[in-house]
Parts: C-alpha cells; sequence; structure tokens
C-alpha cells in the first residue's frame, strides 16, 4: 500500500471526502461487513485488512475489506463469519 500524501490532516469526519473519498471509516466498514469495529481494529493492527490512520480515525480499503470478506466466507469456518444480526 502506498502512503497517501497529504498537506493537510483532516479537519472533520466530514473532510474525509477530499482525502480519502472511497474509503471507509470503521463504523461504515462495520457496517458494510457485519464485524464489530474492535473486530475490525484488530484486523488492521493485525495487518489483515489494509487502512490507514489520520488524527485519531482508521480508514479501511475497501478492496482490501471485500478481499478479507470473501476469503472468510470462502474457508466456512464460522469463527470468521460476522456475528452481527
Amino acid at each position: 500500500m502506498e502512503a497517501l500524501a497529504m498537506t493537510q490532516p483532516i479537519a472533520t469526519y466530514r473532510d474525509r471526502s477530499r482525502y480519502l473519498p472511497e474509503w471507509l471509516s470503521v463504523n461504515e466498514a462495520a457496517d458494510k461487513s457485519g464485524y464489530h469495529p474492535e473486530y475490525l481494529r484488530f484486523l488492521i493492527r493485525e495487518g489483515r485488512i489494509e487502512a490507514t490512520k489520520k488524527g485519531t480515525m482508521w480508514w479501511v480499503d475497501p478492496g482490501s475489506l471485500d478481499a478479507y470478506l470473501k476469503d472468510a466466507q470462502e474457508t466456512g469456518d464460522a469463527r470468521y463469519t460476522p456475528r452481527r444480526e
């Protein structure tokens, strides 16, 4: 993953569209995937999902999340499936 060149930090959540238009916040990724936000942060720290941290927020690469979801589904192992209903 190449580093994002930014001249200014993201000031607010709404400013993200200027810098990371297609990236997802952890909460958006949780809504999309069904995983708990803390589990997604764990996956990010483990390097299983690509993300970048701007300020205090993690921004998830949607392609990386989709690839992880596909791999988790293909394993058939219930430990890797979302627990949300």
